[in-house]
């Protein structure tokens, strides 16, 4: 029996679906299950939505399985289904609100706020129960346009490029959303850490201050455009100059320090793919996407 659980399993599986075998379908996709529930519900918000573009993402992979590209990828391909039917139904339902919630999204910045420095927390800390229900919590109050974009990227891992095919972006506007994204998750997650008290956050306010004037000395970038730079420096994507300079700055600036590795700490826990749940049971209908499905791709009768 053929499985996924592998590259070669799932072309197998992917081979003989193209070639007919529809039966193979349901075993082929059942692994990449979660994760079209997980973006048609962040776009959406709301169960029957997510329910009925769930159904239907899934009637149209399965009637147009052979229109997948040789070396495209399933998941992004079945995920930019997803997303293209949840986004025609948001379209739909909020035709008049939709241009102006994109240009909103633009125009919003974030800047963090607080500094409380777990670092040092170790991993096995990081995934208590607490912890990954506070980063569900907070992806539910992301905003629109945010949240979509911190799945795909830190949970389904995919690339910029991919995410911005599934949400109709530019990769340019994926990683300013991204950016954002993890500023306010890691703002989200922080209150969970303030075990250090009033005492030492004081202290650490002297100690910014003293910092800061070294930096100035030093004439190394500022703090704000280190903040701006942050997913740049961790997803590694700048010119080796400018790598530098914040690792110059990073040194020197205990703020920012706490910025870059409280980050890094948050993207661990999101990393493995299992902190968000759908808030309801979104259960398929098979029987009707088989017999739709195999009505709507038999060969006319001549």
């Amino acid at each position: 029996m053929l499985s996924t659980s592998s590259p070669s399993g799932e072309a197998q599986l992917l081979s003989a679906c193209k070639a007919g075998k529809r039966e193979q379908f349901q075993t082929l996709i059942s692994p990449y299950l979660r994760s079209i529930k997980l973006i048609a519900y962040s776009i959406l918000q709301n169960q029957p939505d997510t329910e009925e573009v769930v159904q239907e993402a899934i009637l149209k992979a399965f009637t147009h399985i052979s229109q997948l590209r040789e070396g495209e990828s399933f998941k992004a391909w079945l995920l930019q289904i997803a997303g293209n039917e949840a986004r025609m139904r948001l379209r739909k339902d909020r035709k008049k609100l939709y241009s102006s919630l994109e240009q909103e999204i633009e125009k919003k910045k974030f800047w963090p706020r607080q500094f409380i420095d777990w670092r040092n927390i170790p991993s096995e800390e990081l995934e208590r129960k607490e912890v990954r229900d506070a980063l569900t919590a907070g992806l539910r109050c992301l905003n629109d346009g945010y949240r979509e974009v911190f799945i795909l990227r830190n949970i389904e891992h995919l690339s910029a490029i991919e995410t911005g095919r599934i949400l109709g972006l530019s990769p340019g506007t994926v990683n300013t959303r991204l950016h954002r994204a993890r500023l306010q998750m890691r703002e989200e997650l922080t209150p969970l850490f303030k075990a250090p008290g009033a005492k030492k956050a004081r202290m650490m306010s002297v100690n910014m201050m003293r910092v800061m004037g070294r930096i100035m000395m030093r004439k190394t970038i500022s703090c704000r455009h280190v903040t701006r730079e942050l997913t740049n420096y961790i997803d590694d994507q700048l010119t080796p100059e400018l790598r530098q300079q914040i690792e110059d700055h990073v040194r020197l600036c205990h703020r920012c320090s706490i910025l870059v590795d409280s980050l890094r700490k948050l993207l661990y826990i999101a990393g493995d793919g299992k902190v968000l749940e759908l808030p309801f049971d979104c259960k398929l209908k098979w029987e009707q996407i088989m017999k739709r499905g195999d009505f709507q791709t038999r060969a006319p009768s001549a």
